[in-house]
């Protein structure tokens, strides 16, 4: 998608085509998995009144089944059965009809889908080779003194993620980085971003847990954080024939990744 989707007061001449112009990467009657360009908000608040949202678009179209309940989640989300950050790329699963969109949410609840998500963070990690796997096992709350963050909290909700390291790469200018793959076990809030910021390597262009100092300098190089939704695995909803999904990385991610690699 390459419209500009951030404070454009368009709410009111909203065009299906900003729909259509975003990737599917599967479809079939009982559900669409899109690729989410980064700068897209998933699901319409108050707080994004001035602002187009993928659950915007879903509700100008004819994407969805007609559902005669007087309410259900499947309506009021529009079928969105999960979430990214705004600036998180990649894949998003849409439910057309309530069984699927239920059945899809049990499969989220009950652990069985199957997430990774690949991101570049600052640093090394020590001890730690290319081809190798870690767990982070630690809970998370919202920040008691930054309610906008969240963190690492003793009381907080258990939360686990696998990393792999895939690649370092040691730019010329700007220090060492370290490519990964991360395998969310739980789905909490900002999961991965907190967990990495935690082991001492925030994602590279993350200005919400990298740090004052590094994020007013490296504002003019990383224009977002590199956090991209790049594999899923999950039943499907009617069939249960196992679905394996993948989304390349972006232009804007792989550009990132040659200039540092030069």
């Amino acid at each position: 998608m390459k419209v500009n989707l951030q404070n454009n007061n368009q709410k009111d001449n909203l065009d299906l085509g900003l729909l259509k112009d975003i990737r599917v990467i599967f479809e079939d009657d009982d559900l669409v998995v899109l690729d989410k360009p980064t700068g897209l908000v998933i699901n319409a608040a108050e707080t994004q009144k001035d602002n187009v949202t993928l659950q915007d678009l879903i509700a100008i179209s004819d994407l969805l089944e007609d559902d005669d309940t007087e309410y259900s989640e499947f309506k009021d989300r529009s079928g969105i059965v999960h979430r990214l950050d705004k600036d998180t790329s990649g894949i998003i699963i849409v439910a057309k009809n309530r069984v699927a969109f239920e059945n899809l949410q049990d499969q989220f609840k009950s652990r069985e889908v199957h997430k990774v998500y690949t991101t570049l963070v600052y640093g090394l990690i020590d001890d730690f080779k290319e081809g190798e796997s870690l767990e982070i096992d630690a809970p998370i709350a919202r920040n008691p003194k930054n309610r906008q963050r969240f963190a690492v909290v003793e009381s907080g909700k258990p939360a686990v993620t696998k990393i792999k390291l895939m690649k370092i790469i040691k730019s010329k200018n700007d220090g060492d980085f370290s490519l990964l793959e991360c395998y969310p076990r739980t789905g909490r809030t900002h999961q991965i971003r907190v967990h990495l910021t935690a082991l001492g390597n925030a994602v590279v262009g993350d200005f919400l847990y990298s740090g004052r100092t590094r994020s007013k300098r490296d504002r003019h190089m990383f224009t977002r954080q590199f956090l991209h939704a790049s594999k899923i695995e999950f039943k499907h909803p009617v069939s249960g024939e196992v679905l394996k999904l993948e989304s390349k990385l972006p232009e804007d991610l792989t550009v990132m990744l040659d200039y540092l690699s030069n």
